[in-house]
C-alpha cells in the first residue's frame, strides 16, 4: 500500500515541474537573486522598506543584484517565489536561485522610452 502512494506522487509531481520549466526573463531595474528561499524573502523585505524611505538597498549576503534581460530557466514556483536556473558562466552567479516572481517576465523589456522635453 505504501509504494502505491509513493508512486502516485511520484506521476503527480511529474507534470507540474514539466509545466514551469519555461524560459524567463529578469524585469529592470536590477532583480535580487538569492541561494536560498529565506535570503530571497529578506531581499524583498529590504527591498520593499528601501522604496517606501525612497532609498537604495544593499542585498544581504547570499544574494546578487542583477542586470535585466537576463534569460532564465524557471524551475519551480513556490509561494510569491520562484527556483531559477541561470547561465552561471555568463553572469558568474550560481547556477540555480531563489527570485520574487514579480522580478521575472515572460519577455525581454526594451529600454524605456525617451524622455519628452517639457516646453
Amino acid at each position: 500500500m505504501r509504494a502505491v502512494i509513493v508512486l502516485l506522487a511520484l506521476v503527480l509531481s511529474v507534470p507540474a515541474s514539466a509545466q514551469s520549466q519555461t524560459v524567463m526573463y529578469i524585469r529592470p531595474p536590477g532583480a535580487v537573486l538569492c541561494a536560498r528561499l529565506d535570503l530571497a524573502k529578506v531581499a524583498v523585505q529590504m527591498a520593499s522598506e528601501a522604496m517606501q524611505a525612497r532609498r537604495g538597498i544593499r542585498p544581504p549576503s547570499g544574494c546578487w543584484a542583477v542586470k535585466p534581460n537576463i534569460p532564465v530557466v524557471q524551475l519551480d514556483q513556490f509561494d510569491e517565489y520562484a527556483y531559477i536556473s541561470v547561465d552561471a558562466g555568463a553572469t558568474g552567479l550560481p547556477s540555480r536561485l531563489w527570485v520574487h516572481v514579480g522580478a521575472l517576465s515572460l519577455t525581454p523589456e526594451g529600454p524605456p522610452p525617451p524622455a519628452r522635453r517639457r516646453r
